[in-house]
């Protein structure tokens, strides 16, 4: 009876496991590209560490039977590749930590998402559609789009009808899908008579980027 009272109340090695973020996209443009991945440790133990699909197939070993001081955060950067350096698929990963000599195997719950699709944006709204900043009167050109909400969407603003398209303005949004345009352009002057669109640029939450229209 005492020792399976000892058993039941010894503290696990592995505390608790950490990722973040949990969505990343590792496609080379330096936004989200890789996780900070790990576990901590109640006492120094040896362990090996991996990364693993759904299935419980290991994908890639990011430590290999290293001892490991104890009372510790050990964390490490995946950067959503396996084992032979090849990005894994899109899909949803877990953790393990293994104590080969005592036996023993823990896979995470947290779970790791990849990700690199990028999300589907479209404008909805550009109110009202005439504008005079002439006048003298404050504008507000309330641009409305379609697409993941996310903090500080980029707007831009072409002008269309003189030459060649150019951006003439940028401004950021807000995370209610929209953004405020107030007439002017880059130099801080109200734009000039003429045709003028609209395109915003934002990043889903693995860091994927979208232009709409592109």
């Amino acid at each position: 009876f005492v020792v399976t009272q000892v058993l039941k109340t010894e503290m696990p090695v592995v505390l608790r496991f950490s990722v973040a973020p949990i969505y990343f996209s590792p496609n080379g443009d330096g936004v989200r590209d890789r996780a900070r991945v790990g576990f901590d440790l109640s006492e120094t133990a040896e362990v090996s560490f991996s990364i693993i699909d759904m299935d419980g197939n290991e994908v890639r070993e990011l430590a290999d039977d290293r001892e490991l001081a104890g009372d510790r955060r050990w964390r490490f950067w995946w950067n959503g590749r396996d084992d032979d350096g090849n990005v894994v698929p899109d899909g949803t990963y877990r953790m393990r930590v293994v104590r080969r000599k005592e036996g023993r195997r823990l896979d995470s719950f947290k779970e790791i998402v990849v990700d690199t699709t990028a999300p589907r944006v479209a404008l909805r709204s550009a109110e009202p559609g005439v504008v005079d900043p002439s006048n003298g009167k404050r504008v507000a050109v309330t641009i409305r789009y379609r697409g993941p909400s996310t903090r500080g969407p980029e707007f831009r603003v072409w002008r269309t009808d003189d030459g060649e398209p150019r951006i003439v303005d940028r401004f950021r949004g807000d995370e209610r899908r929209r953004g405020v345009w107030n007439g002017r352009v880059i130099s801080g002057d109200y734009a000039v008579d003429g045709d003028y669109a609209f395109q915003v640029r934002v990043r889903d939450k693995a860091g994927n980027e979208a232009l709409g229209p592109d």
